[in-house]
């Protein structure tokens, strides 16, 4: 009867202590779960894009430290080239035009409301590259009164515009940084502020003498320093 006695005092008091160790999980859980709801953390999400739009193409990096809060890292390149045909007031020339613009750049992005997709982004990048170049070469020959110039003569006219440095941006974001799904589609409107422009005018032949444009240009552009961007991103999450 002991034995009996023993071993049934034995069961209630493992069946307790089962029951105080799922009471305590719940709990765990509980506080956890209100942490959450407080804070707005949740586990770390990280995604891969690929972007393209009015600054370029590029790749970039995007990491959640809350639900509401993400850093984005990344690299966008914007090489142009194209040759126009031109008649200047009777010069025929070819018009060579280039741009080389690379930066790399880091954003903060807040979702201030819970359902929406809508966040506002906020950050800076550093232009590595920021130049324009407009390159005149005369095609044929060019007569003035009784003087026909060839286009040896006359000369090339290039001009530089530079603005490499670093530029703040800010923006607004269309579409969740994180989606359900591994894949997802999202939009970046804003604007970049870059340094103020600096010009540089070289020329030969008859071309040489106007290095000192340079400096009016580089004066006629300096409020030129906002860059448009409208985006599109393809993200991939990884985690």
């Amino acid at each position: 009867m002991k034995k009996i006695t023993l071993l049934v005092t034995i069961l209630f008091l493992a069946l307790c202590s089962s029951h105080a160790q799922t009471i305590e999980k719940q709990e765990v859980t509980s506080t956890v779960d209100s942490t959450k709801s407080i804070t707005g953390l949740n586990p770390t999400h990280i995604s891969l894009s690929l972007h393209a739009g009015t600054s370029g193409v590029g790749i970039a990096t995007r990491v959640s430290v809350s639900n509401k809060i993400y850093f984005r890292l990344g690299y966008t390149l914007m090489p142009i080239n194209y040759t126009l045909v031109t008649d200047l007031g009777g010069l025929k020339s070819n018009t060579d035009l280039s741009t080389n613009f690379n930066n790399t750049h880091l954003f903060a992005e807040w979702r201030p409301f819970n359902k929406s997709g809508f966040r506002l982004v906020a950050g800076a990048a550093y232009f590595m590259n920021a130049t324009a170049t407009t390159t005149l070469s005369p095609s044929d020959k060019y007569t003035v009164g009784n003087v026909v110039l060839t286009p040896e003569d006359i000369g090339k006219l290039k001009i530089d515009i530079d603005w490499k440095g670093i530029a703040p941006y800010f923006g607004i974001g269309l579409g969740k940084g994180f989606g359900k799904n591994l894949f997802n589609i999202n939009f970046d409107l804003g604007a970049m502020y870059l340094q103020s422009p600096v010009c540089t005018v070289t020329g030969s032949g008859r071309l040489s003498d106007n290095a000192q444009l340079g400096t009016q240009l580089t004066k006629n552009l300096e409020d030129y320093r906002w860059l448009p961007l409208m985006q599109i991103n393809l993200n991939f999450k990884i985690k």
